[in-house]
């Protein structure tokens, strides 16, 4: 059996490495941006359709 002293190095060691790995992770701010920029980029692509497909009509 595990002497108290093993189990909390082995606990700090499991904390520690879960501590590094949520440096990576998105926050519910980064995901709202992400969002936003998505939503302008796409709305930006189909006012540039639009106005490609009038400038068309025109010339033709």
């Amino acid at each position: 059996m595990a002497t108290n002293e093993n189990r909390l190095v082995q606990v700090e060691a499991d904390v520690n490495q879960l501590k590094g790995a949520y440096e990576h992770l998105a926050t519910k701010a980064d995901l709202a941006q992400l969002e936003n920029r998505l939503t302008r980029w796409i709305a930006g692509g189909v006012f540039l359709i639009l106005v490609g497909l009038a400038v068309q009509e025109l010339v033709n």
